[in-house]
């Protein structure tokens, strides 16, 4: 009941819930999206083991889910190590990187997570579809786990993306025959995908 639509009228973001445990938060945020911009759904990172469910998800993960959102903290972070300083330094450089297409771009659910527990995908897709940032969070670790082709949707067949700086492939190939995703091991592990057109 956290989310009332009323309170749009008065802010530009409300709360989905109080759960904030990530891999959750996958169908939090599937769900809200079907009626609410991404721009008005707070999404936190924080603390883990998370409050609610107890479980422990990795910082970059926890930072890709809260990034679908209005993405914000909310842990203690004179308890936060070195290393997890320097990741939530670059998830905050990436959020402003990617703030004008997150919020901005066309929305797409490449899979649900009602449906699918190996793993939830989405993109966010500049409305010119020059651009693009992809979002993956694998469920819990498999043994033999298989090769994933990710579907993507929203691109311009007609264009070549480069993808994160790398290799570049068709948008008609990206659509139709899927991008390769890279074997991804351990429990809720994630990836972000930025692909920019030739």
């Amino acid at each position: 009941g956290r989310f009332d639509a009323g309170m749009l009228y008065y802010t530009p973001q409300i709360w989905c819930s109080d759960n904030t445990d990530a891999i959750d938060r996958l169908r939090i945020h599937y769900g809200t999206s079907f009626c609410y911009p991404v721009s008005s759904m707070g999404s936190h990172v924080s603390a883990v083991p998370n409050e609610q469910t107890h479980r422990i998800t990795p910082l970059e993960t926890r930072g890709i889910v809260a990034m679908s959102g209005a993405f914000g903290y909310e842990l203690d972070l004179s308890q936060a190590t070195d290393a997890e300083k320097a990741i939530m330094t670059r998830q905050n450089a990436d959020y402003r990187k990617y703030y004008d297409l997150i919020h901005n771009g066309d929305y797409y659910r490449l899979t649900s997570p009602f449906e699918n527990d190996r793993y939830t995908a989405w993109a966010h897709v500049s409305a010119d579809k020059r651009e693009a940032l992809v979002s993956l969070v694998m469920g819990a670790s498999r043994a033999a786990l298989p090769f994933i082709t990710l579907h993507l949707r929203g691109l311009d067949e007609s264009l070549r993306y480069r993808v994160n700086g790398q290799q570049s492939y068709l948008g008609s190939t990206l659509i139709h025959a899927g991008c390769p995703i890279p074997m991804l091991m351990g429990d809720y592990r994630s990836l972000q995908l930025h692909l920019v057109a030739e």
